[in-house]
């Protein structure tokens, strides 16, 4: 199934999201050993999405801050 898929992306030119092909994988792979692995990638996609959404919220605070700093007109 998974050569098949990743067969049709090739001809299609699709270029899959690596996180979800790791995914798709540990999810196609029988038995324990499965499950184990699956739970690893699981908690690994986790922890990088977590990392991106602490950096997307750190660029806004930057970002506000930058902008309040631009706008503020001290008053003598």
């Amino acid at each position: 199934m998974l050569a098949e898929l990743s067969r049709r992306e090739k001809e299609a030119n699709i270029k899959p999201d690596p996180d979800l092909g790791i995914y798709m994988k540990a999810a196609a792979t029988e038995g324990q050993e499965a499950k184990v692995y699956t739970d690893y990638v699981l908690r690994i996609w986790a922890i990088r999405n977590r990392i991106f959404l602490k950096r997307a919220l750190l660029r806004i605070d930057l970002s506000l801050v930058r902008d309040l700093g631009s706008s503020y007109q001290p008053h003598h």
